[in-house]
């Protein structure tokens, strides 16, 4: 929209010469000077903006109320109702969806003219392709294999990719069909019967050897599924495959006899899986037994170092999980090139607990084999490993590189060296002009209709479809454009999936202050400590449910928001008067204040206690001596609460900064642990 600013009034103009000359003005319009005329065009072009917008949001208004009465109609069944309604809303984003409906309850036909031409011309939609699947599978049940190759399209569904196998095999195209069911075929689990025609042709295909029939039973194998591999195995023509599969089979029914072969120092490949199966199974079920039976064929020297760092892996851990007394031992005695991420965040945790610094200082001196192991935890705990192992330069040459990191490890690295927190707040700034285009996306847009209408469902699966193809530059201006609609949880989603966390705005919404900083002050509470629950719980948003049934903003189980809200005054009747946000947040922050109170001023053991429940807390605090917050936190059994505890108090940090306020440090909420019987700690 253009904007004016008018800088002095306009004044009259001088309509004769004052010459002796007078002008027959009532017979000819005077001439305006050139900028008069230039300003009298824009302010026409301004007040016709005005207009053109007007009439474009009401008619907006006015097609929306037509969808919400069309959607009510369409999904009553009362479809021929909808009819006129939805012909009115061609020009409608969401018109797409109410000929979907319109469509749907014809489906059963094979040939449907106006079904091929709504696909045809809104190919690549959501309702489209929905439709689409719907019908083919349909269309398998009847057979009509024609019509279903012409319409097919990908699928994700495995049931619709055998078929589409069985498809082309019913109409003899061959060419290239036994290497696409290679990988239906060699999955680890079984599938759905619809696969089957595909699988006769392939089992009984000339390329069909004991080489493929071997990847699926290992697959089985090692996805616990030996009843589909004892089913695979059946397959094997060469009596060495039989053998070896029968062996790897009982390897998984009895693993302490089949240790004590010897056919498992042959050099066959299989003997090796066979040999890690049992030891494995057994490891899991009787440690001891397994150390015995692993020392007893280590020692028979037959074994390559790949196979000494496998067998110690296994009973690595085997130990940890079993907290065995020689855990640290075996965690110890493979090298860290064979390390995964089972054992990576095994000799974590561990070596954490049970303070063996040396080891985890060890252990994590190079760089984390596996891809998904936190490289901000690793480098902070060799870091910090090496603090307590009195190896002081090493411990501030490892805070300082963590020091300019926006993460909690990076927090309290600076804590430990003083040094101011680094924010490291780059906006997602395209250009105007991509923007616009963005915006104009069909699909954004109709997410957008679903947003505005309040169909949050909808507008959810709306925004996951438009958005599931898209490459990191394009999930920025997405989420850029969600956040400015007020769809923060889903902004912040969407940053999440393009692995983009740069833009501190975006992702740490300042909304609810007003609620918020009323019940902080009632409950003496930091505004940005009710902040940093919020987002770490639901990340705004409102209506959140989660599996176990907790509700709203600071995500309150029904039980505790009506226990919680009697003390306070507030009467909970409904558990749906929960995802009120005044509601839910007055309630939150009173409970999340009682469990601070609870634990003397201690944030990490109140947050983990909103997570997991005092009850476990109690279980997790140290029984005689004091520990530190830090090493306490990365102990916690729970992956999840100690995600969430590190979590909230990053997110605190961060919202301090998006509230203008001066830093409060990590290390003042950090206090040392108490134990059990809450004997406060000296340091």
């Amino acid at each position: 929209m253009l904007q004016h600013t008018v800088g002095s009034p306009i004044t009259k103009e001088s309509r004769g010469d004052h010459c002796g000359i007078q002008h027959a003005s009532h017979f000819r319009r005077a001439k305006l000077p050139r900028t008069k005329v230039v300003f009298l065009a824009l302010f026409a072009f301004f007040l016709a903006s005005l207009s053109v917008v007007s009439y474009a949001d009401q008619k907006l208004e006015a097609d929306r109320a037509k969808f919400k009465q069309a959607w009510q109609l369409v999904k009553s069944g009362r479809i021929s109702a909808a009819k006129q309604s939805i012909k009115a809303l061609e020009s409608y984003p969401l018109y797409v969806y109410l000929r979907a409906a319109e469509l749907r309850p014809k489906l059963q036909k094979p040939d449907n003219p106006p079904l091929e031409k709504f696909l045809a011309d809104f190919e690549g939609t959501y309702p489209a392709e929905s439709l689409r699947t719907d019908w083919l599978a349909w269309l398998a049940t009847i057979k009509r294999w024609d019509v279903f190759l012409r319409f097919y399209r990908p699928q994700n569904d495995i049931a619709l990719q055998c078929h589409h196998k069985t498809a082309l095999l019913n109409t003899k195209q061959f060419d290239g069909l036994f290497r696409s069911i290679l990988p239906l075929w060699t999955i680890g689990k079984s599938q759905p019967s619809a696969c089957n025609p595909a699988f006769s042709f392939f089992e009984t295909h000339e390329a069909f050897d004991d080489p493929i029939i071997w990847q699926r039973f290992r697959a089985a194998m090692n996805n616990n599924q030996p009843g589909l591999a004892r089913y695979v195995a059946k397959k094997f023509s060469n009596s060495s495959a039989q053998t070896w599969s029968a062996r790897w089979l009982e390897a998984h029914t009895n693993p302490h006899r089949v240790l004590s072969k010897s056919y498992l120092l042959e050099k066959d490949l299989i003997a090796k899986d066979v040999l890690f199966h049992a030891l494995a199974k057994l490891a899991r079920a009787n440690f001891s037994a397994a150390e015995k039976h692993w020392v007893r064929i280590s020692a028979a020297g037959e074994l390559t170092p790949s196979d000494v760092n496998q067998g110690h892996k296994i009973l690595a851990i085997a130990a940890g999980k079993a907290e065995d007394k020689n855990q640290i031992f075996y965690l110890d005695q493979v090298e860290n090139s064979f390390a995964d991420g089972t054992l990576e965040s095994l000799r974590m945790r561990r070596g954490i607990q049970l303070r063996a610094w040396p080891e985890l200082n060890r252990w994590t001196s190079g760089a984390p084999v596996d891809p998904k192991t936190s490289r901000l935890r690793w480098k902070y705990w060799h870091a910090r490993s090496a603090e307590l192992i009195d190896k002081n330069t090493e411990a501030t040459k490892g805070f300082s590189v963590l020091a300019s990191e926006r993460d909690y490890y990076g927090f309290v690295a600076a804590d430990k060296l003083g040094q101011a927190y680094q924010f490291n707040d780059r906006p997602i700034k395209p250009a105007e002009s991509e923007l616009l285009a963005f915006k104009a996306k069909p699909e954004i847009r109709r997410a957008q209709e679903f947003f505005e209408l309040g169909m949050q469902i909808d507008a959810n699966r709306q925004w996951r479809w438009a958005i599931r193809n898209f490459g990191k530059s394009d999930l920025e201006t997405a989420a850029l454009i969600a956040s400015g609609w007020g769809w923060h949880n889903r902004a912040i989603a969407t940053l999440g999936k393009a692995r983009s966390y740069d833009d501190v705005n975006i992702r740490f919404p300042v909304i609810h202050q007003d609620a918020i900083a009323k019940n902080a002050k009632k409950r003496g509470l930091e505004d940005a400590v009710i902040f940093a629950i919020i987002r770490t719980e639901s990340a705004f948003h409102a209506g959140a449910r989660s599996s176990a049934g907790a509700l709203g903003l600071m995500q309150l189980m029904p039980a505790t928001g009506r226990e919680a809200g009697r003390r306070i005054g507030l009467k909970i009747k409904k558990s749906s008067q929960l995802l009120a946000p005044s509601t839910n947040i007055a309630i939150g922050s009173s409970y999340l204040s009682s469990l601070i109170n609870k634990y003397n001023g201690s944030f990490p053991m109140a947050a983990a206690a909103y997570n997991a429940g005092p009850h476990r807390v109690r279980q997790w605090r140290p029984k005689s001596n004091c520990i530190a917050a830090d090493i306490w936190i990365d102990s916690i059994p729970f992956r999840e609460t100690r995600r969430y505890v590190r979590t909230a108090l990053f997110y605190y940090a961060v919202y301090q900064h998006r509230l203008g306020l001066d830093i409060n440090r990590l290390q003042n909420l950090m206090q040392s642990i108490r134990p059990r019987n809450d004997v406060a700690c000296t340091n």
